[in-house]
């Protein structure tokens, strides 16, 4: 399986064509993130090696699976904004603590 990058991700592919100021700023802000969500990821990985894989890739995955379950008609209802916050709140929720899942 090739590793993917937010980049090739649906939902961050939706963004992109849009052309507004708030897809634009938000791809600003969610692609420097991306390091450091993997980061945090890999490291609680490290932190409970017994803790299921919740990798960046393991995130990405989830987010495309999430952009291929949404019909076109959704995709052109939903705001920038909420496509941001699908995105960055389930990097947050990854990074939260494993001992809560």
């Amino acid at each position: 399986m090739a590793l993917k990058t937010l980049k090739e991700i649906g939902l961050y592919k939706e963004l992109a064509k849009r052309k507004t100021n708030n897809a634009i700023t938000y791809q600003g802000i969610l692609y420097p993130i991306e390091e450091d969500a993997a980061y945090l990821l890999e490291y609680i990985r490290n932190l409970f090696p017994s803790y299921p894989d919740h990798g960046i890739q393991h995130s990405l995955r989830i987010l495309d699976l999430i952009y291929e379950m949404l019909s076109r008609e959704t995709l052109d209802t939903i705001s920038d904004t909420e496509i941001f916050c699908l995105i960055r709140i389930f990097w947050t929720k990854n990074c939260s603590n494993p001992c809560i899942h």
